[in-house]
């Protein structure tokens, strides 16, 4: 693997380790590094890798860990945990490494109506959802983001930076920013969501994100984010997505209940680890 003092910490890095074949990928979000076992590689492969080589590749992650924090960034390791499946990963390398888990959102999806039948209903008396233009002017996105949801736990490409880099990137999927202006303020968002389509395995239907689903407080209990929602998922329908996921914070019940009563069920976890005492 790349030695700790050569650590790429911009853009995406693919890093060869040693258990099984294993490849550990990982991008960087401003201050956060997050890393993952590349999504190509089965879970099983580790079972390849006698104890020599799993041990080398905790010790190999430890020593990412500190170069990273000698470097003045946060490391963070994720996995994706599927209901009753333990994951061989964790307690073979990275509880080994010193990761112990630090944060788990729940990943909810929910099947998408065709575009024929996605047509959200009218939102009776709520104001214009409409589509944002973030790359001439985020000023009024950040604004929102930073009152609502920065306070509260997020994924990497949910952070400010992760959501810059999505925008200012040409090769990865670009989001699509839905938001809603005050009437007293038009300059002012009140509310906003994003939505993702993601290509999928090839042939198949992309899949759709929804993320950063933000509302005022004294904009709150109107029905303004369920309208968010259904006219998301109208967008992606038309982008010929069938399903769509979101993630959310595990001990965030009020957004888990919303969800639900959305049409959304949980399909598994995402759960970060971070090193202790560095």
């Amino acid at each position: 693997m790349t030695p700790p003092d050569t650590i790429p910490i911009e853009g995406n890095a693919r890093v060869e380790g040693k258990a099984g074949g294993l490849t550990v990928s990982w991008a960087s979000f401003g201050p956060v590094t997050d890393a993952h076992f590349a999504a190509a590689e089965a879970p099983q492969r580790v079972l390849l890798a006698d104890d020599g080589q799993m041990r080398t590749m905790a010790w190999t992650l430890a020593q990412v860990a500190d170069g990273l924090a000698k470097q003045g960034q946060r490391f963070r390791f994720h996995t994706d945990e599927r209901p009753g499946h333990a994951d061989q990963l964790v307690a073979a390398i990275l509880e080994p490494a010193g990761l112990t888990e630090t944060e788990r959102f729940v990943q909810l999806r929910c099947k998408v109506a065709a575009p024929a039948d996605a047509t959200p209903e009218a939102a009776g008396d709520l104001p214009e959802i409409a589509i944002l233009d973030v790359i001439t002017d985020n000023a009024p996105w950040l604004d929102l983001y930073r009152e609502v949801l920065a306070p509260l736990p997020q994924r990497g490409v949910t952070t400010e930076a992760g959501i810059r880099r999505q925008v200012e990137d040409t090769a990865l999927a670009r989001p699509l920013f839905l938001g809603v202006a005050d009437p007293a303020d038009p300059a002012r968002l009140v509310a906003a969501i994003t939505a993702t389509a993601v290509a999928s395995s090839p042939g198949a239907p992309p899949v759709g994100e929804l993320s950063l689903v933000a509302v005022r407080p004294e904009w709150r209990r109107r029905g303004l984010g369920a309208a968010l929602v259904a006219a998301a998922l109208a967008h992606l329908a038309d982008a010929g997505v069938r399903t769509a996921l979101t993630y959310v914070d595990a001990g965030n019940e009020s957004a888990l209940a919303f969800f639900s009563q959305a049409g959304f069920q949980e399909r598994g976890a995402r759960v970060y680890y971070e090193p202790q005492d560095r």
